[in-house]
């Protein structure tokens, strides 16, 4: 159940811990601020605030089972979705796979 803490609970059952919190600010430090040009304060504040709304609004959350946090938070996150995710992931893969095997041109060896 992956790794425990002294009390014996799992980390991601415990309330104390602080990691979703670390993976929030681990996300924001390696996968956005690192990548862009800082300028001043309010360079920094507004990209700070773009990466937020983008976490909360826009990117689904592994450890919420794909529902993005405001959903999680107005409560309009249901099972019916992530089986409705499952669905469009199948569809997507069945996609991408037709794509990678059809050749792109003549010279292509496919």
């Amino acid at each position: 159940m992956g790794w425990r803490n002294r009390t014996g609970i799992p980390w991601r059952l415990n309330r104390n811990t602080h990691s979703m919190i670390e993976a929030l600010f681990r996300g924001l430090k390696n996968n956005y601020l690192y990548h862009q040009g800082i300028r001043t304060i309010e360079d920094l504040a507004r990209k700070v605030n773009y990466y937020f709304n983008q976490h909360n609004t826009v990117i689904p959350q592994a450890v919420l089972q794909g529902a993005r946090p405001v959903e999680v938070y107005k409560g309009s996150w249901s099972v019916d979705l992530l089986v409705q995710i499952e669905v469009e992931k199948e569809q997507a893969l069945a996609l991408r796979k037709g794509r990678n095997l059809s050749p792109t041109c003549s010279v292509c060896p496919i």
